[in-house]
């Protein structure tokens, strides 16, 4: 499963979203995708839908950061909006770094690890999603990935092939079939072409 943002604030395209939608297409037999909203109970609820709906082992999500790096968050804090919900004040993603890492930067120049996640939806829905493997075991792997607005120097296309990339990797890793195409079809690139600034 994978699931991006909509726009929030200045960013009336938000590239998470933007990347999800294109490697999605691509993989339309094997990636569920979602758009969630941004609003810390909103997203929750969506998540967790799809989730319990779903029962993927894998769950990758993103959203979008400043800068123009791609972070790997390892990590979630509760945040206030959410301290109804049993759980930890801090949980840890499930996911072999090196490999993510490596996957990232086969398709990108710059990659970090993160253990702050910003303290907004983007950590509060990364924790909801680990809180949710800590009560139900599923997915096996969970992780949440930050991804750079959309400039001139940072494509969709460039996310769309970051994003895929760490699909791949995990799904041969892990031994599953389905892996994600390494390239989008060429209508799908085109609308994507389009949309970027």
């Amino acid at each position: 499963m994978l699931t991006g943002f909509e726009p929030f604030g200045a960013h009336r395209v938000n590239s998470s979203w933007e990347a999800v939608k294109i490697v999605a297409a691509a993989n339309a037999a094997h990636v569920c995708a979602a758009r969630l909203p941004v609003r810390h109970r909103l997203a929750r609820a969506r998540l967790v839908t799809l989730l319990a709906e779903h029962r993927p082992s894998i769950c990758l999500l993103t959203g979008l950061a400043p800068g123009d790096a791609i972070r790997i968050e390892r990590s979630a804090r509760r945040p206030p909006e959410l301290h109804h919900i049993a759980g930890a004040r801090r949980l840890a993603g499930h996911w072999p770094w090196t490999e993510l890492a490596k996957a990232a930067a086969s398709a990108f120049p710059r990659v970090r690890f993160s253990d702050d996640a910003g303290r907004y939806v983007c950590e509060s829905t990364y924790w909801s999603l680990l809180a949710y493997r800590e009560q139900w075991g599923l997915p096996r792997d969970a992780a949440f990935v930050h991804l750079p607005p959309l400039s001139h120097r940072v494509g969709v296309l460039a996310l769309a092939e970051v994003l895929n990339g760490i699909l791949e990797a995990r799904l041969a890793g892990s031994g599953l079939t389905g892996a994600a195409t390494p390239r989008p079809p060429e209508a799908t690139v085109a609308a994507a072409e389009r949309r970027s600034p």
